[in-house]
Parts: C-alpha cells; structure tokens; sequence
C-alpha cells in the first residue's frame, strides 16, 4: 500500500478523533511583501500545535501566493498582481508544492494529510504532470485553488484538466471562498453540481453567505463546507453590517453559533481553523482578530460530543475519501 492508503486504513480502523480540515504550511509571499501577518509557518511546528490541542490529522496546503504568477517586487511596490512572462519557477506552485511534500515526509507523515495547490489554465500540462508523478507515490490526499490569490475565478475549474485528475484518482477540491469576484461561493456550488462526481469545499464556511445556504444546492452530497476560522468568521459577521445578507446565528456566542451553523446542515459541514489564519490582519497591517490554534480547538471541545464527532471525524473521512 502507498502513504494514502496506509493513512486511510489507520483512520478506518480508529473509527474516531479530530481532524482538522483546514491549515497552511510554507511561507506566504504577498504577506511578506505586504508585510502583513502572518507570513510563514512550517509544518513541524503546526504538528506541535495540533498534537499538544488533541487534533489527531491535519489536512494541509501550501500557503497561496506563488512565485510563478506574479512579479514579488511588483507587488512589495504597488500592490499590482501581475505575470512579467519572467519565473524562478516552470510553472505554478512548483516550488511550493514539492517543499510542502518534502516537509510532510520529514514532519508529518501518517498525520498531516498533505493538498497541493493548483492553478488552472496557466501551464496546465506541467502542474498535471507532477500531480500524476505524487500519486503514484500515494503523497497527495487532494487539491486546492486559491481564486483571490491568483485572481482567477473559481469557476475556471469547469474547464480545468484538473477535473478529470479529481475524478479519476478520487481527489477532493477544497476552493477558497470570500466576497470578491473570484471566490463567490455560488461558483463552487455550481461546480458541485456540474461535476457530481468530484467531492468540492467551499472553505471559510462561503462566509455565511444566506444565498448559499437556503439554496437546495449547499446539501448537494458532494459539496462541503469547512468552517475555516470560526471566531474570527464570527468576529467579521458582527462588524461587517450585512446582517439581511448571512444566516442568522448567534455570531456573539462562537459555540453556540457552531452548534447552530452545524445542526442545520450536518451531513455537509466539516470542522477546520485555517492555522495560522486563526488571526486576522486587514489591508492596513493591523490585527483584526488575535485567535490562537488552542483557542479553536477549545471552541470545538465546547460543543456537544456527537455534533463534535460530526464534524470534526465522520464528514471530512466523507470528504476525504468518499
């Protein structure tokens, strides 16, 4: 059996634990530029965390600035994304994402359940090309696109390659979701149920968006939603002065708005943080939200036991692994 499967198996027979369906390792190159935070974590660090928290698995991602698609210094200067035609890299996420597979070997293998990062129509063929090279060897667990980052839209998937990757080796697409253009949720939902065979996640819980979710298509069997980071997503709900526009939860009490945002949707939510995006910085460097790894964890202990299991256990092996 390849890494993958190993992994599968031991979870299977565990029958229980935490997994966490939503972290970052790497180093997070617009922030550095932008000197926004926070700009890097390494894997063996987010291993202490969530082993010293009592989350058994992390599935985790490459941060998702990439040095192919943009001019670094371009960015530092102006805040302009845009391809000079000139890369360190020979296509997108290159480096990123071998760095991510070689740290996870050396860090943690057999508990983080490493994603790789994807762009779509951008040297397509070369990404392919190494996604196939690491599922021979069992090292990849599944996909992710980040639309905001690259700004590209979610729904360019659709005429992806990507797809029929996913499809044919049984790889969730977790895809990134927020009120920009790129990353609507409802171009998720579409892609969900264009392609009922791929297993999508609108992360960040489509920001509680209520066109998502009175929408029959949020309870599609193959369409998930993380609730990357909850207190924080909480935080921004009350600031944002948009109440007509997401669900009504009781965004003043995280534990209580969890339990809420869950019981309504049970089979279809699963339980992530976003480590190290538990706090927040806006455009102007300052801290937004200052929650810690421990504090989402504690959120999660604060629920009941079998809406816990739910959502940190039964649907993301669901999600996972179909």
């Amino acid at each position: 059996m390849n890494n993958k499967e190993v992994v599968q198996k031991m979870l299977i027979e565990k029958g229980d634990g935490v997994l966490d369906s939503h972290t970052h390792a790497g180093f997070d190159i617009t922030n550095i530029v932008t000197r926004r935070f926070p700009t890097v974590q390494s894997v063996s660090d987010l291993v202490r965390k969530f082993k010293s928290t009592g989350v058994n698995n992390t599935i985790t991602f490459p941060c998702a600035s990439d040095l192919f698609w943009f001019d670094s210094s371009l960015v530092a200067r102006s805040r302009q994304w845009k391809y000079t035609g000139e890369s360190a890299e020979d296509f997108p996420y290159q480096f990123a994402n071998s760095s991510h597979l070689n740290e996870v070997e050396l860090f943690g293998e057999g508990v983080v359940l490493p994603f790789i990062n994807i762009l779509p129509a951008v040297r397509e063929e070369e990404q392919i090309n190494s996604v196939l090279e690491e599922i021979k060897r069992g090292d990849i667990f599944g996909l992710k696109f980040h639309p905001l980052a690259v700004h590209t839209r979610a729904d360019s998937l659709k005429q992806s390659r990507f797809i029929e990757v996913a499809q044919r080796y049984n790889l969730p697409v977790t895809i990134h979701s927020g009120p920009d253009k790129y990353s609507q949720a409802q171009q998720i939902v579409e892609l969900a149920q264009t392609f009922p065979d791929v297993r999508f996640c609108i992360a960040h819980a489509a920001h509680f968006d209520v066109k998502i979710f009175t929408n029959r298509g949020c309870k599609l069997p193959n369409l998930f939603t993380d609730t990357s980071p909850f207190i924080s997503l909480c935080y921004l709900a009350n600031q944002e002065g948009c109440q007509d526009q997401i669900l009504n939860l009781d965004y003043n009490d995280p534990a209580r708005a969890l339990v809420e945002f869950a019981t309504r949707w049970p089979d279809n939510i699963i339980w992530g943080t976003d480590e190290p995006w538990t706090t927040l910085a806006d455009k102007n460097k300052k801290i937004l939200t200052k929650v810690s790894y421990e504090d989402e964890c504690a959120l999660l202990k604060r629920i009941p036991e079998n809406l816990r299991r739910k959502i940190s256990y039964e649907n993301t092996m669901k999600y996972l692994f179909g």
